[in-house]
């Protein structure tokens, strides 16, 4: 699980590497592929800039086609649009930026490596919750949820027949990775609402394949909800 990010970062460096080798892409080429992902950002910046209140952290690290190109386009974004992208869960780059903190949430491994140890349905659905208290404790204000692991309702639904009412009144905020976030949030607000906390004071994270467009969507929508 610590190699995941260096082996996935080192794979897909490599990959597009000797992809531009293989395909005998010029500079001239690779510039001109640079230049367009450029114009791509700009035009992700100014959406940005028109829809106040919005709260990005860039994840990118894992994908990035080298380094020295996540480090420029960071370099962009917390220019360009510091109100709006607040940090980067790439803790070498944030060092660098000093002001951006690093930002970021845990892995699904993280639930399914310690469950995979115990055999008996109802020990493997305890040691679901115990993770996120263990978690809390070692990183107090870092409290994410990925309930999506063992299915977003399920974990909702049976957090307090486990006895996890302390991680839910300990928790900071939830990550919405492979479920529909339109409908995991509401999901996520109603539960909240139902054991007593106040959904504006805690933190909703989409995450999976979004687009600048998707999550000022998303934004707009559930924040006109809650």
């Amino acid at each position: 699980m610590l190699w995941e990010i260096l082996a996935l970062k080192i794979v897909n460096t490599l990959y597009l590497y000797h992809k531009i080798k293989k395909e005998k892409i010029s500079n001239a080429e690779f510039t001109q592929i640079i230049t367009e992902m450029r114009s791509r950002l700009f035009k992700d910046v100014a959406l940005m800039k028109d829809c106040p209140g919005l709260d990005i952290r860039e994840f990118g690290a894992r994908r990035a086609a080298s380094t020295d190109i996540h480090r420029s386009n960071c370099e962009i974004l917390f220019e360009m649009v510091p109100d709006v992208v607040k940090g980067t869960s790439n803790v070498m780059l944030a060092r660098e930026f000093g002001s951006s903190n690093p930002t970021g949430t845990n892995a699904h491994e993280l639930r399914m490596i310690p469950t995979a140890t115990v055999d008996e349905p109802d020990e493997i659905i305890r040691m679901m919750y115990d993770i996120d208290r263990q978690w809390m404790h070692h990183h107090k204000g870092l409290g994410i949820l990925l309930p999506d692991t063992f299915r977003t309702s399920f974990y909702f639904k049976n957090a307090v027949k486990y006895g996890a009412q302390d991680v839910i009144d300990g928790h900071t905020g939830c990550r919405h990775d492979s479920k529909d976030p339109m409908i995991g949030i509401p999901e996520y607000v109603q539960w909240l609402r139902e054991h007593g906390r106040d959904p504006m004071k805690l933190i909703s994270i989409p995450s999976d394949g979004l687009t600048v467009r998707s999550a000022i969507d998303i934004f707009l929508a559930n924040r006109a909800n809650i």
